[in-house]
């Protein structure tokens, strides 16, 4: 019982709900969260990447001051789609980078299939943003995690 004890309040809660759910319906379940000393970069370091590549590439824009601005030309949208893929990509909840961009979760999951889309296609537009934005953010923070890694609370 000296495990117990050093558990934390979600580890307490994520075991007690497993063994619930394996008590009333005879399936383990494993459940997976961040490494707590993983450090991913802030969206407002991706939306601030995205932003700079957008007024650097399409100087009619530069009086625009955050992605949340709702503007339906494609030359700006795929701005707001390769921050959201890359901030998903990088560890950020959907609901997380939605709420920044003051749009639904949905979109955020739109945004981010509108870019693996465009990786299959060889999109010329979204390529050159998501390009712009990456050098962007490269200078910013240096080089980018591939992979983030996540524990077992199993």
């Amino acid at each position: 019982m000296v495990v117990e004890n050093k558990l934390t309040d979600k580890e307490k809660t994520i075991k007690n709900f497993k063994d619930t759910f394996y008590n009333l319906y005879g399936v383990k379940l494993y459940i997976y969260t961040p490494l707590k000393n993983q450090s991913i970069i802030s969206i407002k370091v991706f939306h601030d990447a995205a932003l700079s590549a957008l007024h650097e590439n399409n100087p009619d824009f530069i009086n625009i001051e955050h992605l949340s601005y709702r503007l339906k030309t494609r030359r700006f949208t795929i701005y707001v789609q390769v921050m959201c893929f890359l901030a998903v990509n990088a560890g950020h909840t959907k609901v997380d980078v939605g709420k920044f961009l003051k749009r639904h979760h949905a979109s955020v999951i739109y945004s981010c299939t509108a870019i693996k889309d465009a990786f299959s296609t060889n999109d010329a537009l979204i390529l050159s943003a998501y390009s712009s934005t990456l050098k962007k953010l490269k200078n910013y923070v240096g080089s980018i995690p591939e992979n983030n890694k996540s524990k077992s609370n199993s």
